[in-house]
């Protein structure tokens, strides 16, 4: 527990050592004037628990399917598998709207 405690203590001088160092930057790496933005703080707060969730997800789902109904291990990765696909497929159009948007058309299914 005193380790935690202590490596808490330590990440948190760290974030505010990098907030110091890219303040007085004059090209910083990640530009922290962005956080000012209230609308932003929000989608970047869904963003982050988002990911929290989605990983979740990956490590519960299968855990749940081996220890609660007895899957075998093949059974529990395939339970994944329609999640991945989607996912997938999601992506495509995602960066299919974002090339297009930066060329001006329409979005379109794959």
């Amino acid at each position: 527990m005193v380790i935690a405690v202590v490596l808490l203590l330590i990440a948190m001088a760290a974030l505010l050592v990098f907030a110091w160092v890219s303040h007085r930057a004059f090209s910083p790496l990640v530009r922290l004037t962005v956080l000012r933005s209230v609308k932003f703080r929000w989608h970047l707060l869904a963003y982050v628990l988002l990911q929290f969730v989605t990983i979740g997800y990956g490590y519960m789902i299968p855990n749940a399917s081996q220890l609660g109904f007895g899957a075998s291990v093949l059974a529990a990765g395939v339970v994944l598998l329609p999640g991945a696909l989607l996912e997938r497929l999601v992506l495509r159009f995602r960066d299919r709207c974002l090339i297009s948007s930066v060329r001006s058309a329409r979005c379109s299914l794959p």
